[in-house]
């Protein structure tokens, strides 16, 4: 395996790319990666339908969602035959987020969410503008009710879409064919990062720098259940983690070859 680089669009080498974000030297870096929200195990909140306290082994598949409560994810989870606790599959996740979207419509960030089939990675451009011109506070598009009207050319786009991916991008390591293409990925503007892993070892994972390695948060520190919005909360990261690409993924993401690193 050839060590990757990734170039930012002058040509110039980027010290590393996080979300899109082309990031010069090290100073830049160190912001960014501490101003990440880090989602992660929360107790001591209020009981959920069988009682529990503590989202711990929940999944972080989970917990990019948690904005929604816990509760109201499992509530939605039944639906999709996963019980409190359960490991909840990427396209499990992806579908509950969307139904919540729709649920507490409209919210204040106007999104609609695009799901791309599970395995197929297409997207449908017909059906994604559709979307996108579809009134945020309108539970059904006429589409969707069944009159079989094209979106209007002349028509304005209403809201942004989250288009979600659910694949599997490898057996026990990712496929060779995928690497690549994952480390471009973190250099799309319109990239929110990759969540994913085995149960008890996923990761979010933000960023890659130019020496191969691949940058990601570790959701599983438990921190206690806090309200939305107090002086003092603590949603950011206060560590980030470092892999060699190749290792990491070659380890299953047990993440026994990755480097901590902490601001001191």
């Amino acid at each position: 395996m050839t060590e990757l680089s990734i170039t930012s669009t002058n040509s110039n080498v980027a010290y590393a790319y996080t979300l899109g974000q082309a990031v010069v030297d090290e100073k830049q870096f160190l912001r960014e990666a501490y101003s990440r929200v880090l989602v992660t195990c929360r107790s001591g909140f209020y009981p959920s339908m069988n009682g529990l306290t503590s989202d711990s082994g929940f999944g972080f598949r989970t917990r990019h969602i948690h904005p929604f409560s816990i509760q109201h994810i499992m509530e939605k989870g039944v639906e999709y035959n996963k019980e409190e606790g359960k490991w909840f599959e990427l396209g499990t996740v992806a579908n509950v987020y969307a139904e919540l979207i729709k649920r507490f419509a409209p919210n204040p960030l106007r999104i609609g969410v695009y799901i791309c089939e599970q395995g197929l990675n297409t997207i449908y451009i017909p059906d994604a503008i559709r979307l996108m011109k579809q009134l945020p506070d309108e539970p059904e598009t006429f589409y969707e009710v069944g009159l079989k009207i094209p979106p209007c050319p002349e028509c304005p786009i209403c809201r942004p879409i989250l288009i979600l991916f659910p694949t599997r991008l490898g057996i026990k390591n990712i496929a060779e064919e995928y690497r690549k293409v994952v480390l471009r990925f973190f250099t799309i503007p319109q990239c929110i990062g990759i969540l994913g892993g085995h149960p008890n070892q996923a990761r979010y994972f933000f960023g890659s720098r130019n020496d191969n390695t691949i940058i990601f948060l570790d959701p599983h520190k438990k921190r206690t259940c806090q309200e939305i919005l107090v002086p003092g909360m603590d949603i950011y990261a206060e560590e980030y983690m470092t892999a060699n690409y190749d290792k990491y993924f070659a380890c299953c993401g047990s993440g026994s070859d990755s480097d901590r690193v902490r601001s001191d």
